[in-house]
C-alpha cells in the first residue's frame, strides 16, 4: 500500500474549534497522475487542544488553554425503533440539536459507538464528546486472555476509526465495575496511543489514580465529589449523577410493562422520582443550583443521567418516543445557565477551620453518631441566601439553634492502590432554615454518622492512614 505524510501550512491566525465557534477547515485531497486527477476527497479539519492544567480552582480541564465546565447526559442511544441505531440522520441530528437548545456542551457515550454521521453532527454542533470503550459484562469473572486481547484490539481498532472527530475529548478506558481489569496498564496504553485526548480510566467505583480524571458517581440530591491529595495532576468531575424518574403516561415503553414506584411526598435526602411533572419543575432547578455551587470547588463538569428515557429507566429529559420534554427546552437552558456563572459563593460567614477551640472528634463507634458543637455570632441577618459546604463523608444533619436545617448524605467510593479522596459538596439552606438563625449568639450543631467504622471528619486537618482529612464546615452568603 501507497502511504505519504503530508504537512500543510494554514495562512494566518488559526481559528480554533470551540463550544461556542466549532470552526472547521474544510479540506481537498487531490491525487494528480501526469496531470490528471485521478483520485480526490473531501473532508474537514477541527484544529483545538485539550489538557489538565492549573486553573483558578484548581486542576481544570482546558479547552484550547481555557478552563471549561462541561455539563451534559449519558447517552445509552437508544431508539424505540430502532434499537441502539439512530432510525435516521435527522433523529440523530435531533438529539445533538436539542442538547444545545438545552444548555447542554458535552455528551458521555455510554459503552456504545454511534454512526460516524452522529459524530460529524457534534462536530458541526460543537458539543465535546466523553467516548467509552465498549466494556464487557457487568461484573465479569470470566475475563482470559484470550477474551481480553479480543476487548483490546477491539477498542484500539475503535478509537482508530473515531479518531479525526474534533468533538472527541475524552476516552473512558472503564465503566464502573464493568469488565475492569489491568486498568493501570489499559489507562496509560490507551494515552500512549493518542496523546492528543484526556483518558479517564474509569469512570466510577474503584479508581486507581491512573490517568487524567478522577471520577466520582454520585445519584443523590446533594452531589458530591472527590477532592484531597490523592488526585495530583488529575481533574475531579462527577461522571454519573441525576436519575430521578419521572413516568409521563402514553409516553411509556411498553406501558403494559412499566411499574411506577412513584412517590410522594419526597424529601431531598430520600428520593428516588420526580412524583410530577410540578414536582420537576419546583426541584429540578434546587438540583442545578447544588452541582453549580461545586464548580467554584473544583469540580470539572457533571453527566446528568439521562437525555432521554430508556425502556424501563424513565430519568431523561426526553421521554423515549422524544416526544416530550418534561420541562421546556428552553426552561432548562435558563435552569442550566446557573452552571456557567462564575463566583456564586461570597466570603464564609462561618469557616470551622478558622475555629480556636474546636476539638477533634473521637474515632466514632461503628454506625454511631458523632456531635459537635460551636457559637458563634451574627451581627444581621443575612438578606442574601445563604449556602453551607461540607468535607467528609457518613451522613451529615446541621442544626441552627437546635431546629435541624439541612441533611445530607455523602459516600465514599472504593478505591484501591491509591488513598480515597475525600468528598466535597454544598447545599442552599432553605428560607425555613435561615429563619433559625438569629442576630447576635447562635450555636451550630454538627451530627455525623459515619459510613464505616473509621472518622470520617475533622474540622482540623488530620492525617489518617493516608487520608488528608480536609475536614470543613461552611456557611457562606451568596452572590445573588
Amino acid at each position: 500500500p501507497y502511504h505519504q505524510d503530508l504537512s500543510l501550512k494554514i495562512n494566518g491566525k488559526v481559528k480554533p474549534w470551540s463550544i461556542e465557534n466549532p470552526f472547521l477547515y474544510d479540506l481537498d485531497v487531490r491525487i494528480v497522475e501526469k496531470g490528471k486527477v485521478v483520485d480526490s476527497i473531501k473532508s474537514y479539519v477541527g484544529m483545538r487542544s485539550i489538557e489538565i492544567g492549573d486553573g483558578p480552582h484548581g486542576k481544570q480541564v482546558l479547552l484550547n488553554g481555557e478552563p471549561v465546565f462541561q455539563f451534559g447526559p449519558l447517552d445509552q442511544g437508544y431508539w424505540p425503533d430502532s434499537a441502539l441505531t439512530p432510525p435516521s440522520d435527522e433523529a440523530a441530528l435531533f438529539d445533538l440539536q436539542y442538547l444545545k437548545d438545552i444548555g447542554c456542551n458535552f455528551v458521555r457515550v455510554h459503552i456504545k459507538t454511534h454512526p460516524r454521521r452522529w459524530y460529524y453532527h457534534a462536530d458541526k454542533l460543537g458539543l465535546l464528546i466523553w467516548q467509552d470503550l465498549v466494556c464487557s459484562r457487568k461484573f465479569d469473572k470470566k475475563i482470559t486472555k484470550q477474551s481480553a486481547a479480543q476487548w483490546e484490539n477491539e477498542q484500539w481498532r475503535m478509537m482508530d476509526a473515531l479518531h479525526n472527530h474534533p468533538s472527541i475529548i475524552m476516552w473512558i478506558v472503564f465503566n464502573e465495575s464493568w469488565g475492569q481489569y489491568d486498568t493501570v496498564r489499559l489507562t496509560k496504553v490507551t494515552k500512549s496511543m493518542d496523546p492528543s485526548r484526556l483518558v479517564n480510566g474509569v469512570s466510577g467505583w474503584t479508581d486507581y489514580a491512573v490517568g487524567d480524571i478522577y471520577d466520582r458517581h454520585d445519584y443523590s440530591f446533594y452531589p458530591t465529589f472527590g477532592s484531597g491529595t490523592s488526585t495530583p495532576g488529575r481533574a475531579s468531575l462527577v461522571g454519573e449523577c441525576g436519575g430521578n424518574n419521572l413516568y409521563i403516561e402514553g409516553h411509556l415503553w411498553p406501558s403494559a410493562e412499566i411499574k411506577p414506584r412513584v412517590v410522594t411526598g419526597i424529601t431531598e435526602a430520600n428520593r428516588e422520582n420526580w412524583a410530577t411533572i410540578e414536582d420537576m419543575e419546583e426541584q429540578y432547578p434546587k438540583y442545578i443550583q447544588h452541582l453549580a455551587l461545586l464548580r467554584e470547588q473544583g469540580m470539572n463538569g457533571a453527566v446528568y443521567t439521562q437525555i432521554t428515557d430508556v425502556e424501563h429507566e424513565c430519568n431523561g429529559w426526553l421521554t423515549y418516543d422524544r416526544k416530550v420534554s418534561k420541562i421546556p427546552a428552553g426552561k432548562l437552558n435558563e435552569i442550566h445557565s446557573v452552571l456557567y456563572q462564575e463566583e456564586q459563593l461570597g466570603s464564609p460567614i462561618l469557616d470551622t477551620n478558622r475555629l480556636n477551640d474546636w476539638k477533634p472528634l473521637k474515632d466514632p463507634e461503628e454506625g454511631k453518631p458523632q456531635t459537635a458543637s460551636f457559637n458563634f455570632n451574627l451581627d444581621n441577618i443575612p438578606k442574601k441566601p445563604l449556602a453551607i459546604r461540607f468535607s467528609g463523608h457518613g451522613l451529615f444533619k446541621v442544626f441552627f439553634n437546635g431546629e435541624l436545617a439541612s441533611e445530607l448524605k455523602v459516600i465514599l467510593t472504593n478505591s484501591a492502590d491509591a488513598p480515597m479522596p475525600l468528598p466535597v459538596t454544598a447545599a442552599i439552606l432553605t428560607d425555613e432554615a435561615v429563619q433559625q438563625l438569629k442576630a447576635g449568639r447562635n450555636e451550630v450543631t454538627i451530627e455525623i454518622t459515619p459510613s464505616n467504622s473509621r472518622r470520617t471528619f475533622d474540622l482540623k486537618a488530620t492525617k489518617l492512614k493516608g487520608e488528608v482529612l480536609l475536614g470543613r464546615f461552611e456557611l457562606l452568603e451568596m452572590n445573588q
